[in-house]
């Protein structure tokens, strides 16, 4: 009984000895004395740390905004809801919406497609017919995605009877955007959704280098999750130097890693494309130029498909003179910036609605559809509207479609 209860007096006194050993070593190398308050907080954040990546993002976490939007093989991201929706028989009436962010909310909006349907439907060409509304719309778009979408639609075995296009911002202010947004071809995918899906596409050399450190992160959180798993060890000064060292060393292995990786030549020919330096004006005549003629081939599609096409330039609530701004407005949407860039590429635009009507297209300036609306319509400082918004939309787009269908063709 006296041997054993020696052994466990020498065993408790070596412990005692070895923290305070390392509790003396510790406070000498580190100039501070241990802390098992501060300890344990560190332990359970590396413990905890499961979603948060500041090595490799990109690659674990789900980008907001993006959670249904993927790469597209032509779209270059989507694809917009209702691009393998096809008639559900010969007898319905398909109508098409395209365009960005504006429209799929509008096609979103479920009351205002019902109105627009119902407006439809009692157009004598089409009474007695069900309506079916499909999404070829999908935020951020810009010419020439309406025009691909539409033709894939057509070509994977869609059939469309009208296709309302509704656009003209994103053409022209986003084109403009992403030469400075990772200096961005123009007529590439708007930059800032085109970017996050592209991004995780790395070099050979850089997903290797991720690959290493996304290792070194799952052995440094296995590591601190043996010590949370036994409580015992929380109390320990030895114990918890010893996490805290070995922490250190991955740590300190995962920063030199990610130094190389940030170090590597970064070849973007994937995501800025034939990405040239153009001034203001230049550039802004090529978006241009890509818009007219985004819809010059949707209007020959639909000659060869036999459908009737609408444009509508769409409103924004920076040109002076269309939107009488509720109180809520003129805190939402002032902004001089964008006011400007607005002003100038609207002017381009409505420059060039001659020469798509003399060529046959059916292009509509609706940028003062909200003139005489006092109420709150504009969500934001772009072009987004609300539930009123989007009611006006159908009332416009069912009253222009009846009133063209009213003249005999020629």
């Amino acid at each position: 009984m006296k041997r054993l209860a020696f052994y466990l007096l020498s065993i408790v006194l070596c412990y005692v000895l070895l923290e305070s050993f390392v509790f003396g070593i510790y406070s000498l190398t580190n100039h501070r004395y241990f802390s098992f308050e501060n300890t344990r907080k560190e332990l359970r954040i590396v413990h905890k740390d499961t979603q948060t990546d500041r090595f490799g993002q990109k690659i674990i976490e789900a980008k907001p905004g993006l959670v249904d939007i993927a790469l597209h093989p032509y779209l270059g991201y989507g694809p917009p809801a209702g691009l393998y929706e096809y008639a559900n028989d010969s007898s319905e009436v398909m109508v098409g919406i395209t365009g960005a962010s504006v429209s799929q909310q509008f096609y979103e909006d479920k009351a205002a497609v019902e109105e627009l349907k119902k407006t439809i439907s009692a157009i004598p060409a089409y009474h007695g017919r069900p309506v079916h509304v499909v999404n070829l719309a999908l935020a951020a778009y810009k010419q020439p995605q309406q025009s691909i979408a539409v033709m894939l639609y057509l070509t994977f075995g869609g059939r469309l009877d009208i296709l309302i296009n509704l656009d003209g911002h994103n053409e022209m202010v986003d084109a403009q955007e992403n030469p400075t947004f990772h200096e961005i071809f123009y007529g590439y995918p708007t930059a800032y959704f085109w970017h996050d899906v592209v991004d995780p596409f790395h070099e050979v050399g850089e997903n290797h280098a991720i690959g290493k450190i996304m290792m070194l992160r799952m052995l440094r959180q296995q590591w601190a999750d043996l010590f949370e798993a036994l409580p015992p060890l929380q109390y320990s000064v030895t114990a918890l130097t010893l996490w805290k060292y070995g922490d250190l060393m991955f740590d300190n292995h995962i920063n030199a890693i990610e130094q190389i990786r940030m170090s590597m030549q970064q070849d973007n020919r994937l995501l800025q494309g034939p990405y040239t330096p153009l001034d203001t004006d230049e550039l802004m005549n090529r978006a241009l130029h890509v818009w007219t003629e985004g819809s010059l081939l949707i209007q020959k599609l639909s000659e060869l498909h036999e459908f009737r096409y609408y444009h509508f330039l769409q409103p924004v609530p920076n040109l002076p003179g269309t939107k009488p701004f509720s109180e809520k407005e003129q805190h939402t949407v002032a902004n001089q910036r964008e006011q400007a860039m607005d002003v100038a590429c609207y002017a381009k635009l409505r420059v060039k609605l001659p020469e798509l009507q003399k060529q046959g297209v059916k292009i509509y300036d609706i940028t003062d559809i909200f003139s005489k609306t006092t109420r709150n319509i504009y969500r934001d400082s772009c072009c987004h509207v609300n539930h009123a918004g989007n009611m006006a939309f159908a009332q416009k787009f069912g009253e222009t479609i009846t009133q063209d269908m009213a003249v005999p063709k020629h």
